[in-house]
C-alpha cells in the first residue's frame, strides 16, 4: 500500500499539515519517519484516523486505494446494484473494495448490513425463486459475502470498548451462517466482547456455552426452522438457561414469524440489527442491565 508524506495527507484531508504533523507525532495517525527524518503514513492509516474521527476527505482521489468520494449515493439503490452485480460475477475485489469505502467513509456495520445487504440478498431469494439463479449460485453469493466480512474484521476497531460479552449462533438446521456473522460484527463493531458460535449447533451445545461463558447477551439467529415444534422445545432450553443465567435472550432472523414468536420466552425480538443496536444501548449504557 502507498505510503503518503504529511503534505499528500493534509491535501486528502483539507487540512494544514502541520495538524498532520501533530497528530503523527502524538501517536493518533500511525506513522514512521524515513532514514532523513521525514514522516511517513500508509493510507490505511489515514483512514483508520479518518473513520475514528468521522473525517470527510477533501480530496479522496488523491488515494490510491478505492475510496468513494460521495459514500451517501452509494448506500441507496445504486450501492445495491453495485453489490449485487459483484455477487452474481463472484467479482470478490469489487466486493470488497465496495464495503471497504463504506466502512472508512464513516458508515456503522448495523446500517450497511439493513439498508444494502438486506435488501440485495432478498433480491438474490427472489432470482432464485424465479428460475434466475440456481441453488448453487445463490449458495455462492452468501459464501463470497461471508468471506469478505471475515477479512474486513481483521481491521475492525470497536467505537468503545465495553466490558460487555455476548455469545450466539443457529439451532440444528439453520445452515446460513451469514446471519450470525452480521450479528457478531455489529456487537464487535458497539464494542461488545462477541463470540459468534456458528450454525446448525443442537441446543445442548448452545445451552452449555451461556453456561460456561455466562454472557450478558445471548443472541439466537433463526433463518430458517426446519421443524416447528422442534425448534420450539430447542428455544424453550436456551429460554431456560438464560434465565437460569440471568442472560438477556435476544432474538431475530427472517423465519421468526409472528405466530412463531408468540409461542416462545424471550428476552425481545429484533427485526433490524439498527433495531438491535438501538435497544441494546439504551438497556445496557442506561444502567439497566
Amino acid at each position: 500500500m502507498s505510503q503518503l508524506t504529511t503534505r499528500k495527507a493534509a491535501q486528502i484531508l483539507g487540512v494544514s499539515e502541520a495538524s498532520i504533523k501533530r497528530w503523527c507525532d502524538c501517536g493518533r495517525i500511525g506513522a514512521s519517519k524515513t532514514p532523513g527524518g521525514h514522516r511517513r503514513l500508509s493510507e490505511q492509516a489515514l483512514m483508520d484516523f479518518v473513520k475514528e474521527n468521522k473525517y470527510t476527505l477533501a480530496h479522496p482521489e488523491l488515494l490510491t486505494m478505492s475510496v468513494v468520494s460521495k459514500p451517501r449515493d452509494l448506500v441507496k439503490e445504486e450501492g445495491q446494484v453495485a453489490i449485487l452485480e459483484a455477487l452474481r460475477n463472484q467479482d470478490k475485489a469489487s466486493l470488497h473494495a465496495i464495503l471497504k469505502e463504506w466502512f472508512y467513509c464513516g458508515y456503522s456495520l448495523d446500517k450497511i448490513f439493513d439498508q444494502v445487504a438486506a435488501p440485495v440478498f432478498q433480491e438474490i431469494g427472489c432470482l432464485w425463486a424465479g428460475g434466475e439463479l440456481d441453488v448453487a449460485q445463490e449458495r455462492a453469493a452468501c459464501t463470497l459475502f461471508h468471506q469478505v466480512l471475515i477479512e474486513l474484521s481483521a481491521v475492525l476497531k470497536p467505537k468503545q470498548e465495553k466490558n460487555l460479552h455476548a455469545v450466539g449462533g443457529a439451532l440444528t438446521g439453520d445452515w446460513y451462517t451469514l446471519p450470525g456473522t452480521m450479528v457478531d460484527l455489529v456487537l464487535r463493531e458497539q464494542g461488545w466482547q462477541s463470540l459468534c458460535l456458528g450454525g446448525h449447533l443442537p441446543a445442548e451445545s448452545l445451552v452449555n456455552a451461556i453456561k460456561r461463558h455466562r454472557p450478558n447477551l445471548f443472541w439466537l439467529s433463526v433463518s430458517h426452522v426446519q421443524d416447528q415444534a422442534s425448534f420450539l422445545r430447542d428455544q424453550a432450553k436456551i429460554a431456560e438457561a438464560c434465565t437460569e443465567m440471568g442472560c438477556f435472550l435476544i432474538m431475530g432472523g427472517q423465519a421468526l414469524t409472528a405466530e412463531l414468536r408468540k409461542k416462545m420466552a424471550y428476552s425481545v425480538y429484533c427485526d433490524t440489527l439498527t433495531h438491535m443496536t438501538t435497544l441494546l444501548k439504551r438497556i445496557f449504557e442506561d444502567g439497566k442491565s
